[in-house]
């Protein structure tokens, strides 16, 4: 077998080209339809309004509804469709990027390993993050990593449920509300404000990040 410190090496830096084509690239794509979204926003905000002061409570009260109908009409449904796309995407990036150097570790080191006698209710990621800490002497945060597999957690409600709290999905969605401030149930579907997305990129750069360094570390240490 040919030096592992090579591949470690290469495995660092191809880790930090991907941060910089995926995540960095989900950033960009953020920003450019928020933008649009925000457009969007100002034209549906009180699009309906009263003539004059001395509109009735009824003419008010019809006003107020059609706001709130051109408001779901023309934004936030759509800002629903982009948050959702965007939460997926980032975990989809994150399980690529993570699950493909690991196996390519697998490989370096000409090992078979097989997850069949592991619990299905482990995630995919956390096979391979335990593989990585028990043969192979990696480290991981407790608590980033705990916001990933969140990340992984949420994202299933999505793609699966669409974000509609089914009884599969419940005590799952309680949890991930009590764990984070910026996820509610709210009637029977989670509802998610940006600032998560904020949150989540950052945590998925840093979990790249210090994986990266590692390798790194390695790939000048490693016999």
């Amino acid at each position: 077998m040919s030096d592992p410190r090579i591949y470690y090496a290469m495995l660092g830096n191809q880790i930090n080209r991907d941060l910089r084509a995926k995540i960095t690239d989900l950033k960009d794509y953020q920003a450019l339809i928020s933008g649009t979204l925000d457009v969007q926003k100002d034209k549906a905000t009180e699009r309906f309004k009263p003539s004059d002061s001395e509109s009735t409570e009824e003419e008010k009260y019809f006003l107020d509804y059609m706001n709130k109908f051109y408001y779901r009409r023309h934004y936030s449904r759509y800002q629903d469709l982009f948050l959702k796309a965007l939460i997926i995407s980032i975990y989809s990036a994150f399980e690529s990027i993570f699950v493909s150097t690991c196996s390519f570790i697998i490989d370096i080191h000409n090992e078979q390993i097989s997850f069949d006698g592991i619990s299905k209710k482990q995630k995919n990621i956390t096979r391979y993050k335990n593989y990585l800490v028990n043969h192979r002497s990696f480290s991981f945060n407790k608590k980033l990593w705990k916001k990933i597999e969140d990340l992984s957690d949420l994202r299933n409600i999505l793609a699966h449920s669409d974000g509609d709290v089914t009884p599969k999905f419940n005590k799952t969605a309680e949890r991930l509300e009590k764990h984070n401030r910026h996820i509610k149930i709210v009637g029977s579907w989670l509802e998610i404000d940006f600032q998560y997305v904020d949150e989540v990129t950052s945590t998925v750069q840093e979990a790249l990040i210090n994986f990266q360094d590692q390798l790194h570390s390695k790939s000048l240490t490693l016999n």
